[in-house]
């Protein structure tokens, strides 16, 4: 439907903005620029971490988006009706890259983050301390996902070519 140039360098995620006709995406810069995906205009660009970033949530409901990047670090951003993003809280306890970011959709107040650490951690947006870190990979965890049935389920995926299902 449409193209648009949004960086002059890598992009490495890219999300909708629930209940907005927003996109935001984040790269190698180190920036998160949001769009209004109908008019194409930047709204905002914010430089937001120190190395690349990797990942980008949006929280289902709230005026909330999380960031994760290569300087190991999780980003809480809120934004307004502008789409003006003003850092809220930042999450350090990851030992290497943060590959990805994910809300859980039955309990949108959590999120998990995969590292290249081998680690997954789930935590609390209310909190600056993860609540639990699920170990089991032996090498970097890339990417997550929540189940969105009953079951309380998240998978993880890795370079140790495992993908592993816990019981959250």
């Amino acid at each position: 439907m449409k193209s648009f140039e949004a960086s002059s360098d890598h992009l490495r995620a890219g999300i909708f903005i629930p209940n907005k006709n927003w996109i935001a995406v984040a790269g190698d810069d180190r920036h998160i620029r949001i769009f209004n995906y109908n008019t194409l205009a930047k709204l905002e660009e914010k430089d937001a971490h120190s190395d690349f970033i990797r990942t980008l949530a949006a929280h289902p409901s709230d005026n909330i988006l999380l960031s994760g990047s290569d300087d190991y670090s999780i980003r809480m951003w809120s934004y307004d009706e502008k789409a003006k993003l003003t850092l809220k809280k930042e999450f350090i306890e990851h030992t290497n890259f943060v590959m990805m970011v994910r809300f859980n959709p039955k309990e949108p107040t959590y999120f998990a983050s995969a590292s290249t650490d081998t680690t997954v951690k789930i935590w609390n947006i209310a909190k600056t301390n993860s609540n639990i870190t699920l170990k089991g990979h032996i090498s970097g965890v890339n990417g997550l996902a929540f189940c969105h049935g009953e079951e309380p389920f998240l998978a993880t995926a890795s370079d140790d070519k495992t993908v592993k299902i816990w019981d959250t």
